[in-house]
């Protein structure tokens, strides 16, 4: 004979908020050279293609002869200005603006496109009417 499992009343489950957790930002990831790294192995390492981790290194004057210690750069790096960083302002002069046309309102150009379209075709009518064609 079998015995059934009791029954038993689901009991609420305190939860905890779920917040979502901030990921690292890829633009600040590095990594630091250990012996024995190449460019070429750290691109393979990080499932990069070599001639971005070059661009993303520009620090970097020579790609082969890396030092223990370099700090590669795996994604652009983001440059956040410092007020000391920013060039004095230089006035820009104003852009002369072209001027606008005064606006006619019996222009062809304010019609309705079904208006325009039949005030063309009868202007060709009326041309090939004139031209004998």
């Amino acid at each position: 004979r079998q015995v059934a499992p009791p029954k038993v009343a689901p009991q609420p489950v305190a939860s905890k908020p779920v917040t979502a957790q901030p990921k690292p930002s890829p633009m600040s990831e590095t990594y630091t050279v250990v012996p024995g790294d190449t460019m070429w192995g750290i691109a393979q390492k990080f499932n990069l293609a070599l001639d971005k981790l070059e661009s993303y290194n520009p620090h970097i004057t020579d790609f082969s002869k890396l030092s223990v210690g370099d700090v590669i750069h795996l994604a652009m790096p983001q440059v956040t200005p410092t007020p000391a960083s920013h060039p004095p302002a230089v006035p820009v002069p104003p852009v002369p603006s072209m001027p606008v046309p005064p606006q006619n309102p019996q222009s062809p150009l304010n019609l309705p496109m079904s208006e325009r379209r039949s005030l063309f075709s009868s202007l060709v009518a009326y041309l090939k009417k004139l031209l004998g064609v």
